[in-house]
């Protein structure tokens, strides 16, 4: 429930039973409720606007997820600064308590929290922090009982810390979240069990609309009547200028991308998916796919159906000769 991931993956439609940013409400029902975000970002688009791969590698939560609504993250052979917009920081307070149930004390830099079983408390924003709005939170964690799970939910994100002693321990001490905000000037938040304190907490509030542009997608691919057939995308796109072919199918060197017939060098956009360069003017594109082995596994199957059959005849032979 990203609202910045699912701008940026093009989720266009959302059944919820409340509104993330950028969503619009198409149909309810009951207790759930059908959303829309027309501006969603595409399957696939040109674009010139965008952003080197290094000046975004140096960009710090939550500017690398909202620098996303705005630029494309391409390698560029010069790199040159960016200009994008913030969201702007804001304080966040959680209420000192002493309950059965729950401990929250202040400290110097964050709270200590005790917790017998899960419990609601509201963070308060200070001045800062309109219901509909995004809050983007980090915090670090110290588990003060490692060797248990630990967990924070705000709203419907989850972030945990695994048992220290696990083989496969996540070592997750910094949580972070991008959220919708459902009241004014305050958030929920469901504190897991355990004993932990949370330090350095950070805040940031900010609208998508404002930190959105929607001039990224500068033209929009139309795939032909029909649809994908099989492993294989066709169709048209414009580049009103040279710029980039942006997708949001994760990378893959088993792609081939052909652009007006001809094989195109894919490359890693948006720090994981596909794309490629592109000349200004009106392209046609086919996009496919081969998995890995395909061949190979192709071959093997149709040299054991090979071998079976030669059995057969030979058995049959046998057979006649006896």
């Amino acid at each position: 429930d990203n609202p910045c991931f699912l701008q940026f993956m093009g989720v266009r439609y959302l059944i919820s039973s409340w509104k993330p940013a950028g969503y619009e409400i198409v149909k309810n029902k009951g207790e759930y409720q059908l959303y829309k975000n027309n501006l969603a970002a595409p399957l696939m688009y040109t674009t010139n606007q965008v952003m080197g791969e290094k000046e975004y590698q140096n960009l710090k939560f939550p500017s690398n997820q909202t620098a996303l609504l705005s630029r494309a993250v391409v390698s560029l052979e010069e790199e040159v600064q960016t200009e994008i917009q913030e969201m702007e920081k804001c304080k966040i307070t959680l209420p000192e308590e002493w309950t059965e149930n729950l401990v929250i004390e202040k400290t110097e830099d964050g709270y200590e929290i005790t917790v017998k079983k899960e419990t609601q408390v509201k963070a308060r924003l200070l001045g800062k922090g309109q219901k509909g709005e995004l809050l983007a939170l980090q915090f670090h964690v110290e588990n003060l009982q490692p060797t248990k799970d630990m967990y924070i939910r705000l709203l419907n994100q989850t972030n945990r810390l695994s048992d220290a002693t696990y083989e496969y321990a996540n070592h997750n001490t910094v949580f972070r979240y991008m959220v919708t905000l459902e009241e004014e000037n305050q958030v929920t938040m469901q504190l897991g069990p355990g004993h932990y304190k949370i330090r350095q907490l950070q805040a940031f509030c900010g609208k998508l609309e404002e930190l959105k542009d929607e001039k990224l997608y500068q033209n929009v691919f139309e795939a032909e009547e029909g649809g994908p057939t099989g492993d294989v995308v066709r169709g048209s796109i414009l580049a009103n200028q040279d710029g980039y072919l942006i997708t949001s199918i994760p990378y893959d060197e088993n792609f081939t991308l052909k652009i007006d017939g001809e094989e195109t060098r894919i490359q890693k956009v948006n720090t994981a998916f596909l794309g490629a360069k592109i000349k200004k003017g009106e392209h046609q594109i086919e996009l496919s796919y081969e998995a890995p082995g395909k061949r190979a596994g192709l071959g093997i199957s149709l040299m054991g159906i090979l071998l079976v059959g030669i059995g057969k005849v030979e058995k049959k032979r046998r057979e006649v000769t006896e």
